[in-house]
């Protein structure tokens, strides 16, 4: 149905899917959950199925900006070891690899979407979004079906969705998020 370009993690079969610019701390999002709990589901992109409406795992690694590296490499000194890439002029890398490959992909129902926004400094916000919102920021970086039956189950998919934005600096502050939006107590 389709690809949306996103990094997600998921917990008791329930899928969190952290969207955003590129930079925006998407990846970070999922690699500081790992460390509680949750479980790698994609990063980069996620693929989303049309008829169950489910995301689908591909856990290869997750790429970790190199001005993040800083603040990850105490917690994954792997990160070490691995080869530093270049994207462009401004954006280099490294791949974190946080489990082996699993030998069939699984599929997770979406809880939420969350629109994130990782900034150092500043105060948390978060707030619902309505799917109108959700599809101004998801339309343009990611891939939809053009087949109309899933059109359909796309609009319909996002209308019954729970979208958010969040904008951080704390990691608790993202743990402690992650963990109202799964248990509904938000």
């Amino acid at each position: 149905m389709a690809v949306l370009h996103a990094s997600g993690v998921f917990k008791n079969n329930k899928a969190l899917v952290f969207l955003g610019a590129s930079g925006s701390g998407k990846s970070t999002a999922s690699t500081l959950l790992s460390l509680n709990g949750y479980k790698l589901l994609a990063d980069d992109f996620v693929p989303v199925e049309s008829s169950s409406k489910k995301a689908y795992s591909f856990p290869a690694a997750i790429s970790i900006k190199e001005h993040m590296l800083e603040s990850l490499v105490p917690l994954f000194p792997q990160l070490n070891n691995s080869e530093l890439r270049y994207k462009n002029e401004t954006v280099n890398y490294k791949f974190l690899y946080l489990a082996k490959l699993q030998s069939k992909p699984k599929c997770h129902p979406i809880k939420a979407l969350v629109f994130i926004k990782h900034k150092k400094g500043v105060e948390v916000t978060f707030k619902q979004i309505k799917a109108i919102k959700a599809l101004e920021y998801l339309v343009p970086d990611s891939w939809i079906s053009s087949n109309e039956q899933n059109v359909k189950s796309f609009l319909d998919w996002i209308e019954k969705t729970p979208s958010y934005q969040l904008e951080y600096s704390n990691s608790e502050d993202l743990l402690q998020i992650s963990q109202k939006i799964m248990n509904d107590d938000l």
